[in-house]
């Protein structure tokens, strides 16, 4: 890592604000991109070509580098929310995914600062707003900023019937996967999984769910219904005893897909719905 100097110009993160987001605002005046900041600034896994999509910032940063992050940028380091670093291996694989909540980028505009995207949301393991408990919905390319701008009422929803109807359970598992990141483990796996453990097995089984998805082109999600389908003619080997099972790669040598690697937040639910699923039949 390189040395530098402090920034001469910046600004400050919103108390809420993803990593990448205050990056990309800050990177503004330098007229650069905001791995290309991180580069200047001597974080040097950025300094390669291409390194926006190879090194997710959300997934590098840890708090050593956050504060020296601090440091040259002349930010208080709790601005940053140190104790709501999200561990790489649940933290979104791409910084081109911009999620987005509309409840939250009302309340933006009704306090007249420019929308911005919340670190929670960069968790993988959620898809719901925790704030509204609204559905997030990705930011696609050629979305302009003009749109969130009409007071107009917003009467889409990215859900399906059915999606409603199990959306307070998936928010619940949800809560259950962040707490177990903040150390505490679930009600229902008291006094039988600790919370590392219980990330695990969740991790294992979601990665399970992504793997097993039989989609050609681009991933998305199926309807629940059909996949849930899909889930249950595979139920019956998940737990049979494979010791290589936990160090199977895909035919093409690269790490098994995870939850991480899906943009779409509707891909995602459904993942943990069908862990869902799994965790009820086993328990019945």
């Amino acid at each position: 890592m390189t040395e530098r100097g402090p920034l001469p110009f910046t600004v400050l993160p919103h108390r809420s604000e993803a990593l990448h987001s205050w990056l990309e605002r800050l990177s503004v005046p330098y007229r650069l991109k905001s791995w290309q900041l991180l580069q200047e600034l001597g974080f040097d896994p950025f300094a390669e070509k291409n390194a926006q999509r190879q090194q997710p910032i959300q997934a590098f940063f840890n708090v050593v580098d956050l504060r020296r992050l601090a440091q040259l940028t002349r930010v208080d380091p709790s601005r940053f929310g140190l104790d709501r670093l999200c561990p790489p291996e649940w933290a979104l694989a791409s910084d081109d995914w911009v999620m987005r909540c509309r409840d939250c980028e009302h309340d933006d505009r009704r306090d007249n600062i420019a929308t911005y995207e919340r670190s929670v949301w960069r968790n993988a393991a959620r898809t719901f707003c925790p704030r509204h408990r609204t559905p997030l919905s990705l930011k696609h390319h050629g979305w302009r900023e003009e749109e969130l701008n009409d007071d107009s009422e917003d009467t889409s929803s990215p859900l399906t019937a059915l999606e409603s109807a199990i959306a307070c359970q998936i928010r619940g598992f949800e809560r259950d996967l962040a707490g177990a990141l903040r150390g505490r483990a679930p009600a229902s796996a008291a006094g039988t999984l600790t919370a590392g453990a219980f990330l695990i097995v969740a991790q294992d089984l979601l990665s399970f769910a992504v793997e097993t998805w039989q989609i050609k082109g681009p991933r998305s999600a199926r309807t629940l219904d059909q996949q849930a389908n899909h889930m249950n003619r595979h139920a019956v080997t998940l737990f049979r005893h494979d010791p290589a099972r936990g160090l199977r790669v895909r035919c093409d040598g690269a790490p098994p897909i995870q939850l991480r690697h899906l943009a779409d937040p509707a891909a995602r639910r459904a993942a943990l719905w069908l862990v869902l699923q799994v965790i009820w039949y086993i328990l019945s």
